[in-house]
């Protein structure tokens, strides 16, 4: 599961960009061509940020469609896997334009923590 790899650091910038403020939901973008499985990375990534002002945050996210370009023919093409096929001559191997990052997105702040006598 290299999710868990992925999901420490995604962790860690959450925790820095909060600046100790609660965290309600961190957004990623997955795309269909990055290798990510998007709900390993949201079970990893619950578990990384337990411990954190980020813990119990909601982990949302949304699959970027993958794009490739033939490198035979040129045809541009939705691609769901790196070895899927030109659909127009067949050749394989084709040039992902799209679709193969990871994403952090955004970062859901709560309202900063009550102070010592505030309320």
């Amino acid at each position: 599961m290299h999710e868990l790899s992925l999901a420490v650091p995604i962790a860690e910038a959450v925790e820095r960009e909060a600046g100790g403020r609660p965290v309600q939901a961190v957004v990623l973008a997955v795309g269909a061509l990055s290798g990510v499985v998007p709900e390993a990375l949201e079970l990893a990534l619950t578990v990384a940020l337990a411990g954190t002002s980020a813990a119990g945050a909601r982990v949302e996210w949304h699959r970027v469609p993958g794009r490739g370009a033939c490198r035979t023919c040129g045809q541009e093409f939705t691609m769901e896997d790196l070895l899927d096929p030109c659909p127009v001559c067949a050749a394989p191997g084709a040039r992902p334009l799209s679709g193969t990052r990871l994403i952090l997105e955004s970062i859901v702040l709560g309202p900063p923590a009550a102070g010592p006598g505030e309320e």
